[in-house]
């Protein structure tokens, strides 16, 4: 991604393109294995984001140096905010019956477990 955004031509092409190779190569590896990013270090966490920006300057044709307000209206969550948003998608398609018995079968509430017994600390005189 990086390297084609070096490429002049690259802001020549029309948005629709240029949407469309966002999404082929940026929102599908951004989306594959997103649990894997869950809890990574904050260094790994801005090189996504900087890619997640580079992908959105790309669209918007926005340089490095101009206003934050054409890249705003993509209306795109931080990277961080999508892998949890992602995941809690998943959850709730597993609690709902919408995703794959694979995903099902392991996903269960915790209210549908035995209560555990209360456990009372009593003090002995």
């Amino acid at each position: 991604m990086c390297s084609f955004m070096r490429c002049d031509f690259a802001f020549r092409l029309p948005k629709l393109l240029k949407v469309l190779i966002v999404s082929d190569r940026y929102t599908s590896y951004m989306d594959y294995c997103n649990a894997l990013l869950r809890d990574v270090s904050d260094e790994l966490t801005r090189r996504v984001q900087s890619v997640q920006n580079a992908a959105a300057q790309l669209v918007t044709g926005a340089r490095h140096r101009d206003h934050i307000t054409p890249i705003l209206q993509l209306y795109w969550m931080p990277a961080l905010q999508r892998v949890q948003f992602k995941i809690a998608v998943l959850v709730f398609q597993c609690l709902t019956g919408q995703a794959p018995a694979y995903l099902s079968d392991d996903c269960r509430l915790v209210s549908d477990f035995a209560q555990p017994t209360r456990l009372c600390t009593c003090m002995s005189l």
